[in-house]
Order: C-alpha cells, then sequence, then structure tokens
C-alpha cells in the first residue's frame, strides 16, 4: 500500500494526458456523441410517457387558469377577501398555502396526471444514470488500460449493457446509504425538535454520509475490472483498506491547484479562458487517470 501514492497517481495521469493527447481527444469526441446519441433515446423513450401527458395538462389548463385568476382576485382585494386574516404578509401567505391546496385538489382530481407525471420523472432519471453509467464505465476500462498496457482504444467506451444494469443497482444502493444518515436526522429532529439536537445531527450527517461516500467509492472499479456482482462490488469496496485518505488527499489537490491556476488565468483574458477550458478537460482526464492508478496499486496491497 505504501506505493499507492497521490502524487505517483497525479505524475502517471499527466503523463498518459502528454503521452496520448489525439487519443484523448478522440475518445472526448467519442463520449459527445454517446452523450447525443443518448439523449435522442431518452427523447424517444419518453414520448409513449409525455405525450399523452401533455394532452392531460393541456385539458387541466383551464382549471388551472381559473384558480389563479380567482385569486389573483382575492390577492388585489374582491372577492372572499373578507373571509381571510387581515394584514399584507398573513393575507399573502394564506392565499398561498389554499392557492396550493386547491391546485394539488385539481391534480388529485386527475389520477392519470399524477401517475404519467411520477413515470416521466422516473424514467427521465433512469435513462439518465444509465447514459451517465455507461460512460463512466468506459472511462474506467481507459483508466485501467492505461495502467496495465500504457494505452487503450476508443472500443472500451462501449461497455457491455449487463455493467449497466449492475451500475444502476449498486448505484441505488450507494445513494441510499450516503442519505440514509440524514433521512434518520431528519425524523430524529421531527420526532425531538430542538436547537441544540439539530447542530450535532447535522454534523453528524455530513460526517457519516462523506464517510460512506469515500468507503464505497471504488464500488464501480470492481464492477467494470472484476464484473462483480452488486453486493460484492460494494463489499469489496468497502474492504479496499487506504481508499479514502487517498480519495481526500486527491481532491485536496485538485482544490488547491484550481484556486492559483483560477487566480493566474483570471488576469490573462482571452488567453485565460481558453487555458481554463482547457484545464478543465484535462482536469477531467487526469482525475480518471488518478483513480485508476490508485485502485490497482491499493488492489495490491
Amino acid at each position: 500500500m505504501k506505493n499507492a501514492s497521490v502524487i505517483e497517481a497525479f505524475k502517471f495521469g499527466i503523463y498518459c494526458l502528454i503521452k496520448k493527447p489525439l487519443f484523448f481527444l478522440g475518445a472526448l469526441l467519442t463520449t459527445t456523441v454517446i452523450m447525443i446519441v443518448g439523449l435522442i433515446l431518452k427523447a424517444i423513450a419518453m414520448i409513449p410517457l409525455v405525450y399523452p401527458l401533455m394532452g392531460m395538462l393541456a385539458k387541466l389548463r383551464m382549471g388551472f387558469e381559473a384558480l389563479l385568476g380567482k385569486y389573483l382576485l382575492m390577492f388585489a382585494g374582491g372577492g372572499e377577501t373578507a373571509a381571510l386574516p387581515a394584514g399584507g404578509f398573513e393575507k399573502a401567505k394564506s392565499l398561498f398555502v389554499t392557492f396550493l391546496r386547491d391546485v394539488l385538489g385539481l391534480l388529485w382530481a386527475h389520477p392519470g396526471v399524477l401517475i404519467l407525471l411520477g413515470l416521466s420523472i422516473f424514467l427521465f432519471f433512469v435513462l439518465f444514470t444509465a447514459v451517465f453509467y455507461y460512460i463512466y464505465a468506459g472511462w474506467i476500462r481507459i483508466s485501467l488500460d492505461f495502467y496495465d498496457k500504457g494505452s487503450s482504444k476508443i472500443s472500451a467506451l462501449f461497455s457491455r449493457f449487463s455493467v449497466i444494469l449492475k451500475f444502476l443497482c449498486a448505484g441505488l444502493i450507494y445513494s441510499i446509504v450516503i442519505l440514509l444518515p440524514w433521512k434518520i436526522s431528519f425524523l430524529l429532529f421531527f420526532l425531538y425538535p430542538s436547537v441544540l439536537l439539530a447542530v450535532p445531527l447535522i454534523i453528524l450527517s455530513i460526517v457519516l454520509s462523506f464517510f460512506f461516500g469515500l468507503k464505497f467509492f471504488y464500488y464501480p472499479y470492481f464492477i467494470v475490472d472484476q464484473n462483480a456482482g452488486i453486493f460484492e462490488s460494494l463489499g469489496k469496496a468497502y474492504r479496499l483498506k487506504g481508499a479514502a485518505l487517498r480519495i481526500i488527499f486527491s481532491f485536496i489537490i485538485v482544490i488547491l491547484v484550481s484556486f492559483v491556476f483560477g487566480w493566474i488565468v483570471s488576469y490573462m483574458g482571452t488567453v485565460g479562458v481558453v487555458l481554463a477550458w482547457l484545464y478543465r478537460i484535462s482536469y477531467w482526464i487526469v482525475m480518471y487517470m488518478v483513480f485508476g492508478f490508485l485502485y490497482r496499486r491499493l488492489l495490491a496491497g
């Protein structure tokens, strides 16, 4: 584990970028194409849900406009204002709450809208995540290829779709674990509301979320590299010793370098803007190489 140096990892990442700039340019262009194709496929997949949803929303438009007109008149001082509390702020607050309740009632009276809207949001989230994981898996493969063989191929960006299913399931568990401390904290605060309790709960939630986020960080690498299962990849990532501290050090280095570089290019005008964009692209590539390097070294022990 002593040879898993963060500095060496950055040297490796910069070396790979300098050694194969045309390859990485091609990989970035291919990634852009994948993103565009993914966007088109998402749009096509959403049509069966979005088209009827738009039709339903069009029918609700008249009801919504009638509600909006009613409450605008009430807020202006007419209609049923006498039944509402006096005072500008209290009046506006009461009107807003009542308006939201009536809008929700309008939607509740048309359950098809709520069902289609929920399905549309869920499908969009799943497809968006799937495209992201597909690209993520490809770049992980590239980083490991560069460590193992000193180069890679553009075809590494095209992963098997079975990998994406594992990514989605493991990623869902990963997200639940990270958010779980916050959900427990909100529940405790709801049951025992207190400012004295809120502060330690917030601190504890931040610490635990970062802890779990770092401990399970490498689960995608085990899926790509070893074709590990959903729970197997999470378990192996959690047991990968020394990963958390090195990930933290890596981000500290990036933050410091970005701050200094950003401060320098801010005085360089148009040239600085170009350099800033080149830096952002280079940073993305180098970080993939860094994490691939650390994964291999930590795995070797």
